[in-house]
């Protein structure tokens, strides 16, 4: 971190209370932490919602629910997409569609070597606004990260490299609970956690 010119300090267990109060019940277990001054902490969803904002202002057309169903190709160049709305002219298309590409381009010759990985998160009330996260933690013993969202907490984590449509494993959901409730008891209703899949 240094060698990196990262801006941190290696922390107590007082100062790791200091900067997160809710994790006095744990205090016995806390050998200490690292503060990371320049990190912050954003909404992806609220983000990606006003940047869409932005870009229909700018005359930028969405078509939301719509499923591409294949590339249009015509004498050798891309003439579109298909999907389940009718076809979109095009002269240039880019593909954003993750562990979907490689069945996208397949029917084009294109070997595209990219595979899903999924992660799991699940988003909950804060039933105690002074004994839970107050910005962001990472869980070093699992790598899994809680974040404070207003009057939300979201813990997220884990990753397997996973075919598109297999099933989910709860294994990794209740880990995520467990990780939460470990850090600050009593900080989850899991009768009405969200829970989601990435990727």
């Amino acid at each position: 971190l240094r060698q990196g010119a990262v801006n941190f300090t290696v922390a107590d267990p007082d100062r790791c209370i200091a900067q997160e109060p809710g994790l006095q019940a744990i205090r016995h277990s806390i050998a200490g932490g690292i503060i990371f001054h320049d990190d912050e902490t954003g909404d992806c969803h609220a983000f990606a919602q006003a940047l869409a904002g932005l870009e229909a202002s700018d005359g930028v057309a969405f078509s939301y629910s719509t499923r591409v169903e294949s590339i249009v190709v015509d004498d050798g160049g891309v003439r579109g997409v298909k999907t389940d709305r009718g076809t979109f002219k095009a002269d240039t298309v880019v593909l954003c569609t993750g562990p979907h590409t490689r069945e996208m381009t397949k029917p084009l010759g294109l070997v595209v070597p990219i595979f899903g990985v999924r992660g799991y998160s699940l988003t909950t009330p804060a039933r105690d606004s002074t004994n839970t996260v107050r910005s962001t933690i990472l869980d070093e013993l699992t790598k899994i990260a809680i974040t404070r969202l207003g009057d939300q907490v979201r813990v997220g984590g884990t990753a397997a490299i996973v075919p598109p449509g297999s099933r989910p494993d709860s294994r990794r959901r209740d880990m995520l609970a467990r990780s939460l409730s470990g850090l600050f008891p009593g900080a989850i209703d899991r009768s009405v956690a969200r829970e989601y899949l990435h990727g």
